[in-house]
């Protein structure tokens, strides 16, 4: 990984060519992506938020021309550039000039959150429109359930989905974000800060106040109604998501200053992976009370 790393920061051409291959393999294996964005993150930790700019249009620009010239959808390079690598590109440029990884991603968070706003604000019935998009792209899965549905049964699951869907998009852009953030700091201290970032990552403690601001908007959640409802039930899982870090966060930092078993975290993820929505709110109270309690002072882990 080093040497990749090292390739990523040799020039502009080389972090410009890893950007654009990661990308047009997530094409195919959509896990790339991180690969793509990652790299975005070191060049920019490294070399600047100017850099990384370079880096990103000249890759968006370069991919449309491909795209003329093949079969490529020019909505898959827009939602790269849009739901990739501006969201860690500025994250990036927030921790390289704060140096607070909770900073970069409470940043992201909130400038998700903001965009969730002018989403609502321009859509309007933002459950409706959802509702309009995925009905007519579920009508080829209803053959493959195993226990044919009502048509009343088939509206509600769609309803369902339609509800939570904004929040869910939401809460894997935060996820995204992280990930390809947390993949170019590795690599930057692989190169110039060796065990930097796994300190820095068992550090990561969200501001208690967040954990308040939290408080009224799952108030609006309950009571409130119309698009403000749907409103705030949608941030609290952005919310959710970004505290469910901290708990992750959290875990990590026990196990090490502990000396528990490597096992403990395998446990963790085979769960997530099998029960994300569960493990997630389970991380994000764990979070939340870490916010407020502090668990690394109580249990003396420097």
């Amino acid at each position: 990984m080093q040497g990749f790393a090292t390739f990523i920061l040799r020039g502009r051409l080389q972090a410009l060519l890893v950007t654009m291959a990661a990308a047009v393999l997530s094409m195919i294996l959509p896990p790339f992506s991180h690969i793509s964005g990652g790299a975005v993150a070191l060049v920019t930790l490294r070399n600047g938020a100017l850099e990384g700019a370079l880096v990103i249009f000249a890759a968006a620009g370069l991919l449309l021309i491909l795209g003329l010239l093949s079969s490529m959808d020019a909505t898959f390079v827009l939602s790269l550039l849009a739901g990739v690598w501006l969201p860690v590109l500025l994250s990036a440029t927030v921790l390289r000039r704060l140096r607070s990884l909770s900073l970069a991603l409470t940043v992201s968070a909130l400038l998700v959150l903001l965009a969730m706003l002018v989403f609502y604000l321009t859509v309007g019935d933002v459950k409706s429109w959802w509702y309009s998009f995925l009905q007519p792209r579920f009508e080829p899965l209803w053959d493959l359930t195993p226990v044919p549905l009502s048509a009343a049964e088939k509206d509600q699951w769609v309803r369902s989905i339609a509800d939570m869907t904004t929040g869910l998009m939401a809460a894997m852009l935060v996820y995204t974000v992280t990930i390809n953030l947390c993949l170019g700091r590795w690599w930057q201290a692989l190169l110039f800060n060796p065990g930097g970032f796994r300190q820095e990552f068992h550090h990561l403690r969200l501001d208690w106040r967040l954990a308040v601001a939290a408080v009224p908007v799952a108030v609006l959640g309950s009571l409130a109604g119309g698009s403000v409802q749907g409103f705030a039930q949608d941030a609290m899982l952005l919310i959710m998501a970004l505290f469910s870090l901290n708990g992750l966060a959290l875990v990590h930092a026990v196990v090490k200053a502990k000396g528990l078993h490597w096992g403990i975290l395998a446990a963790m993820y085979i769960l997530v992976v099998i029960l994300l929505p569960q493990m997630a709110m389970i991380l994000a109270a764990l979070g939340l009370s870490d916010s407020w309690l502090d668990f690394r002072r109580r249990l003396a882990i420097k």
